[in-house]
């Protein structure tokens, strides 16, 4: 059991500051930082790479770069860089990745009508990264994991 607390204790020791988050209006512990949350957005932007080809239509590319910096200008994250790339599929969906990746499929932007309603699906993806959600996904995950550990470990041995 002393070794669980012991793990335990490491684990959060990075959560040791807090920092305003203006979402929900509450200082909340940092889970890990602005460095380690890149490392890991840019781990997972280069899987996302390999399994989704990135759109060569400089166009489109520059269209959507342009449109996501002018959001960010006026973002309360800028200690990130954002990226904006489109992916070559029909698909009609975006996402963001932790670390300041978003992305958006082709298909998606064959639907919306205007630079407004692209400016729209940006913001709401760069929301998701100024609120570090993923983050918070992932305390979640580790907090109920670290709780599986724990109810295990003080569970009797059953033989």
């Amino acid at each position: 059991m002393k070794k669980i607390v012991l793990l335990l204790l490491l684990l959060f020791s990075n959560a040791c500051a807090t920092q305003y988050n203006i979402y929900t209006g509450k200082e909340e512990l940092i889970f890990m930082s602005d460095e380690e949350e890149i490392n890991i957005g840019k781990s997972l932007s280069k899987e996302v790479e390999s399994k989704f080809k990135v759109s060569e239509d400089f166009l489109l590319q520059s269209r959507i770069n342009e449109i996501g910096k002018k959001i960010v200008e006026f973002c309360d994250r800028k200690s990130i860089l954002y990226y904006f790339k489109v992916l070559d599929k029909d698909e009609k969906n975006a996402f963001a990745l932790p670390g300041g990746y978003v992305y958006v499929f082709k298909g998606l932007l064959e639907e919306v009508e205007n630079d407004d309603e692209l400016a729209y699906v940006l913001a709401h993806e760069i929301s998701h990264i100024v609120a570090r959600h993923s983050i918070d996904l992932l305390k979640k995950n580790l907090s109920f994991n670290i709780l599986l550990v724990l109810a295990k470990a003080g569970a009797p041995d059953q033989e």
